[in-house]
This record gives C-alpha cells, structure tokens and sequence, in this order.
C-alpha cells in the first residue's frame, strides 16, 4: 500500500480532496510520505482556509487508467509550507476502485445535498437518489411507477453544492417506483476499456462519500 503512495508522490499525481460533508473540494497533487502519513499539495487553496485535525477526507485520482480513492482523516495542515500549502492524511488502509459494474455504490442519505432532476422530451421529474456510482444512480418517483420505459434516452441533471453535471442517460431496469439510470457516457467508455470519469462526476462522488461517512 505504501509503495503505491511512493509511486503517486514520485509523479505528483493530481487528485481531489472533498472536505468533510460540506461537498468543498480542493484541487491538490501527491506530495510525499512523511512520519505522519501522506501529504498532499494543494493548489491555490482559498485564503485563510483551515483543516483542522481529524477532518474527515475523501480523495479521489487516476492510477493508470482507474479512477481511485480513498478515505482518511487529516492530521496536519501546514498552511505555510513551502513551495505550496500542506494537507498531510494519515495513510489508509486500503484504496478503492471505482469503475465498471464493480463500482462503489453510495447509499445517499435524507437530507443529501444532492439533486437529481430526469428529463424525457418536454417533461421533467425530480425523483428521490437512493444510491449512486459513478455508472449510474437508483432513483425512486413518488406516488407513481417511473414513467418512462426501459432503454429510453433521458437527460439527467445532477447538482451538489456548486457542482452540477448534465448527463445523457437511460432508462434501465425498474422495480415498483424504483429505477437505476445508466449515464451513457461512462458506459460507452467502459466499452473501450477501464471507465474515464468526468471531472464533475469524481467530485460528485466525493462529497457523497463524505456525507455518508459522517452519519
């Protein structure tokens, strides 16, 4: 697991770091391995930003051609280090793939700060997210059946904090007033081979995660 670290800290790999259950995300990249864990660089963090210790983290990046992440909790922000501000995590005990049909699915929490509206031709519903991945969500319509059939093209709109994706999804299988919508994106991706996540998705994913750690 360590060496894995060694190995982004070497390249300085970008990743995505999502604070707590407030969906904030800085942009950072692999730094180094020191004493107390894995430290991160954070690029152009807002002024007078603090984190304190044991904040819980949520990061996300590329290994190769996977989407990755991980969850940790902070135990230092050096907020004057040089050449760049230093978030250093304590080292997890394991990271996690996200991608194809084994992808991570994230049960999503009453009062969620997500958003999810479905769209087919001129109508549009506001379904309530049950889980999500990044291939795809389960959502449930209230009162009725879900109203469309399965393999219809739908628009699928996605707002988290300041994040918001529109997708190009479809319709898959339905049960009672339950649906799971693929994004059609990723599932064309994973077609090619390991799936490519939209930036906007892998934050989305993130603050999710981080919301559901905190309850």
């Amino acid at each position: 697991m360590t060496n894995g670290f060694f190995n982004y800290c070497d390249h300085k790999r970008p990743a995505t770091v999502t604070l707590g259950n407030t969906g904030f995300i800085l942009e950072s990249r692999f730094s180094e391995i020191t004493p107390e864990g894995v430290a991160l660089d954070l690029l152009s963090p807002p002024e007078g930003l603090e984190i304190p210790p044991s904040t819980q983290c949520t990061v996300i990046y590329n290994s190769g051609m996977r989407t990755t992440f991980f969850v940790s909790r902070s135990v230092r922000f050096a907020s004057s280090a040089e050449p760049l501000p230093q978030l250093i995590l304590a080292l997890p005990d394991r990271e996690r793939l996200a991608e194809s049909r084994r992808t991570f699915r994230i049960p999503i929490q009453d009062g969620s700060n997500l958003n999810v509206t479905v769209r087919l031709g001129d109508q549009t519903w506001t379904p309530r997210p049950i889980d999500f991945s990044l291939g795809g969500i389960l959502v449930e319509f209230e009162d009725q059946a879900p109203p469309f059939a399965v393999e219809d093209e739908l628009e699928v709109i996605l707002e988290f904090g300041v994040h918001r994706a529109s997708l190009e999804g479809f319709a898959g299988r339905a049960d009672g007033r339950g649906c799971v919508i693929y994004f059609a994106e990723a599932l064309r991706e994973l077609r090619k081979g390991p799936m490519i996540v939209p930036t906007v998705l892998k934050r989305i994913f993130s603050g999710l995660e981080s919301e559901n750690w905190d309850q």
